[in-house]
């Protein structure tokens, strides 16, 4: 959140423009408190947040930033995590 603050509300110049708010996605700290009930919302919700990761991961070599290579294996379990919770709360 503080990521989104100084991006969004501030001038700093090393905050600006910064995608690693892609993989981080602060919309998980509300999200989290709604992961056990069976709302349609938060289903759609992780959906979005697993292509999204599989968007990253395929294009993460073609970005105007370069990401630390290092996060690869951390956006695979986000991004198959986010799957398997969008598949648990579907049901």
């Amino acid at each position: 959140l503080l990521l989104i603050f100084m991006w969004a509300a501030t001038d700093h110049s090393m905050t600006k423009n910064n995608l690693n708010l892609i993989w981080a996605m602060p919309t998980h700290i509300v999200a989290m408190f709604f992961i056990g009930t069976k709302k349609k919302w938060i289903c759609h919700y992780f959906k979005f947040s697993a292509v999204l990761m599989a968007l990253l991961l395929v294009s993460w070599y073609f970005l105007p930033q370069q990401l630390n290579t290092a996060l690869l294996p951390l956006v695979s379990l986000l991004m198959f995590r986010s799957y398997m919770i969008a598949r648990k709360t579907k049901k």
